[in-house]
């Protein structure tokens, strides 16, 4: 709608759909984009997003990297955190992660990591 306000003519596709859900431009290198997120809208679908292939396969190829890595002193030793954040960044541009939301889901990758640590070292 606001492209058709302002008289901007683009390729929005054949029909209405969300790059979450249904990318109707899955081969598409942008540059920019422009995005208006479901403000005020409970029930935007982001359950759907749980099911959705490459998050999935981006979650178990870092659990399973990570995994091998942690120890029970990791979060001590700052050369096990920089492996940890040198492989969350390398799994991340293998699946085209934006570049501006890397650094974010790397920390929340070490984040979520101390909390299962203990689990996970116990389990190796």
């Amino acid at each position: 709608m606001n492209l058709a306000i302002r008289g901007i003519d683009a390729n929005l596709g054949p029909r209405n759909a969300d790059s979450f859900r249904a990318d109707l431009h899955p081969d598409l290198k942008a540059d920019f984009i422009l995005a208006n997120p479901p403000f005020n809208m409970s029930d935007w679908g982001g359950e759907n997003l749980r099911q959705e292939p490459t998050l999935k396969n981006i979650a178990r190829e870092l659990v399973s990297h990570v995994r091998k890595i942690v120890t029970i002193d990791w979060t001590l030793r700052e050369s096990a955190q920089a492996q940890i954040r040198v492989l969350v960044r390398r799994i991340l541009r293998k699946y085209d992660y934006p570049p501006d939301k890397q650094e974010k889901a790397t920390q929340t990758v070490l984040e979520q990591a101390k909390l299962l640590c203990g689990d996970w070292a116990e389990a190796s």
